[in-house]
């Protein structure tokens, strides 16, 4: 089976190896690890390098303190069509468990959503 290949990935609290991430890269494509945890914001500075100079593809960290206006701008973009994600499953928040084991199971690419119950205020 043929991966899917991007120009452009944003990895948004990653918990991949920076190695998946390159190999779903085309030729020059560009990655921004924004958070995730040290080891994976690490390995993008250092292995970075090395994709850049041998494999001709970017990759950069990103630190940032999110802010509100922040993650309505990314709303905005994923709204308007000019950002799109890749959304594997989504369970209702009753089926968490099954969401659980499917993702250690590896059984779906991209981000697991758990649809969490809207409250009606009474008023």
């Amino acid at each position: 089976m043929k991966q899917n290949t991007y120009n452009v990935i944003f990895a948004v609290n990653g918990y991949q190896p920076i190695k998946t991430y390159m190999s779903s890269l085309k030729p020059k494509g560009k990655l921004a690890v924004i958070g995730g945890d040290f080891k994976q914001l690490n390995d993008t500075m250092f292995k970075g390098v090395f994709y850049r100079i041998f494999r001709k593809k970017k990759a950069i960290s990103i630190m940032s303190k999110s802010s509100v206006e922040t993650l309505k701008e990314i709303k905005q973009l994923a709204e308007s069509g000019h950002l799109n994600q890749l959304i594997g499953c989504t369970y209702p928040l009753e089926e968490v468990r099954q969401a659980y084991i499917d993702f250690n199971e590896g059984k779906f690419v991209g981000k697991y959503i758990i649809e969490m119950p809207t409250s009606n205020p009474k008023g």
